[in-house]
């Protein structure tokens, strides 16, 4: 959202020309414990900063009123409003918020396809130079620096700031500059994750103002 504001691109026309959903956080379902036994859970991560009360954050207030036994509040709820109006499935801006500003803060659900043809049009609009080919060499200085890509059907094309979009493939910082993948593998708790958009059973379904990540 920031970027895009930076950008200065029309917040209305962005959302329209993606299909973009408002989002106020995301949904970790049975991340905590196993389902099995202790039951399906989930807590939100919202885009809220933790608030204050009268200069207290509120995770303190939390444990203090958690220190009464008597008392039981559940902290993602007390904590981050996003978790109420997600589940009332409620949006994080009004009609009259202005653009790029809300009750609380947000990001979206978009198409990316949409989004990165978006983008393209927009910066092409603005004088970037499109240029659609295979790099198939690379020029550099002698402290090796990247200087130019040699091009299938364009030649060499020369530049200050190259950026490495080639995925794992890392065709510039992998292959020029022999960088070694650096796994986490050990300190994390899972490694695999799959990316879907799940279809709604009705084209009068509700949408979801967040997005589910579920262990499994």
């Amino acid at each position: 959202k920031r970027t895009l504001r930076f950008l200065e691109i029309d917040e209305r026309e962005f959302m329209i020309r993606t299909h973009a959903t408002f989002k106020n956080g995301i949904k970790f379902v049975n991340w905590r414990e196993d389902p099995v036994k202790v039951g399906r859970h989930h807590y939100y991560h919202p885009f809220e900063e933790v608030p204050r009360i009268d200069g207290m954050w509120l995770v303190d207030v939390w444990r203090c009123l958690q220190a009464d036994k008597a008392i039981v509040l559940d902290y993602r709820y007390m904590t981050a409003p996003p978790a109420f109006i997600s589940e009332k499935l409620r949006s994080p801006k009004t009609v009259d918020s202005k653009p790029y500003e809300g009750l609380l803060d947000y990001a979206y659900h978009t198409d990316t396809v949409l989004f990165g043809r978006y983008l393209r049009e927009v910066a092409m609009a603005r004088g970037v130079k499109r240029v659609v080919d295979n790099v198939i060499g690379v020029q550099s200085d002698e402290r090796g620096l990247i200087t130019a890509l040699n091009t299938k059907d364009h030649g060499a094309i020369e530049g200050d700031l190259f950026i490495d979009s080639s995925g794992f493939g890392g065709y510039l910082i992998n292959r020029h500059f022999g960088t070694e993948f650096t796994s986490f593998n050990d300190s994390l708790f899972n490694d695999p994750a799959v990316a879907l958009r799940v279809p709604y059973r009705s084209p009068h379904a509700p949408i979801n103002p967040f997005s589910t990540a579920t262990a499994t």
